[in-house]
């Protein structure tokens, strides 16, 4: 049994761009960007090195505990990045509906270009009612803190009678999204398909967002060329009111969330609560997300006894 815990700082979000509107992407990006900032260090560069006629050392392939554990990450990500990937057009391509450019994107980076019902789009509010918005990205930074960037076209077909609960059915044929990854080594990967997408004000300014992808979607790693086949049920993560001294809350839950690697299927079920204080406070977790093989337990994610983030992993995974 492989048995890891990590203990993520979490940091409120500076807004140098245009953030994603799913609260748990922003939340673990911060995250994300604060351990990564800590822990990286720029490799040593030789100075006119000596002859020799010795190869290079071949890369030693990762251990099979990390490889293990990776996929369980990957398996426990795979499902919100294919809907930030699917539904880009509302997540990525406005800011509380509201289309936040029609050019040029965060840091100046690529492009983003907006239609509604098929004609031109300027920036501002999406109307209510039942339409289709589709934007175009093209190398663009979607957002300023960690530099997430989007290559591809989404559409969304929307309907809302006043955009506080709104229902859209996305889809791509074709989205690249790096900078998502959190735990997982998932930092490129290119989403195909398409699923139900909803997401509910439930007021203080907090949403609930499900996402139900379409059987046949697909998730790829462009580093390993694997690819993740979603074949039913659902996911979806929320606000909630955070507790008194802490900065925010987040809920994820998935419901028979079942997706396929190579022809082994898991099945993903379970809740998991985060609370994540303000800087240089950690976050607690608790809960826990079940993923199933054959009805076997192979891996959990869950909050232990002292709030850290656990992930054990019990048993072989098809890598990913």
């Amino acid at each position: 049994m492989t048995d890891l815990t990590l203990h993520f700082p979490a940091r409120r979000a500076v807004d140098r761009g245009a953030p994603s509107r799913n609260p748990l992407p922003m939340l673990l990006m911060a995250a994300a960007f604060v351990s990564g900032c800590s822990s990286g260090s720029s490799p040593a560069v030789a100075v006119n090195p000596p002859p020799t006629t010795t190869p290079p050392p071949t890369t030693t392939p990762p251990p099979p505990t990390a490889l293990k554990t990776d996929t369980a990450f990957s398996l426990y990500e795979a499902a919100w990045m294919q809907a930030s990937l699917t539904a880009s057009a509302l997540e990525h391509a406005t800011l509380y509906y509201r289309v936040w450019t029609t050019d040029t994107c965060v840091f100046g980076s690529g492009s983003m270009l907006a239609a509604l019902d098929g004609g031109p789009v300027t920036a501002g509010p999406l109307p209510a009612g039942s339409h289709t918005f589709e934007v175009t990205f093209r190398d663009c930074f979607v957002d300023g803190l960690v530099g997430i960037s989007l290559n591809g076209t989404a559409s969304a077909v929307y309907t809302s009678a006043d955009l506080s609960d709104l229902t859209a059915m996305v889809s791509t044929s074709s989205m690249r999204g790096t900078g998502l990854a959190f735990s997982s080594g998932l930092s490129d990967v290119t989403a195909k398909g398409s699923g139900t997408w909803r997401q509910v004000n439930t007021g203080e300014g907090f949403t609930t967002t499900t996402y139900e992808p379409t059987t046949g979607s697909t998730l790829i790693n462009n580093l390993t060329g694997h690819s993740l086949t979603f074949l039913g049920g659902t996911y979806s993560s929320g606000q909630t009111p955070p507790p008194s001294g802490s900065s925010a809350s987040v809920q994820q839950d998935f419901a028979n969330l079942k997706v396929a690697i190579d022809g082994t299927e898991y099945v993903l079920d379970g809740s998991l609560q985060s609370v994540y204080g303000f800087v240089g406070n950690q976050g607690r977790h608790t809960g826990e997300i079940r993923i199933t093989s054959n009805g076997a337990l192979v891996a959990r994610v869950f909050g232990d006894t002292d709030g850290g983030f656990r992930i054990d992993v019990l048993s072989d995974l098809v890598p990913f």
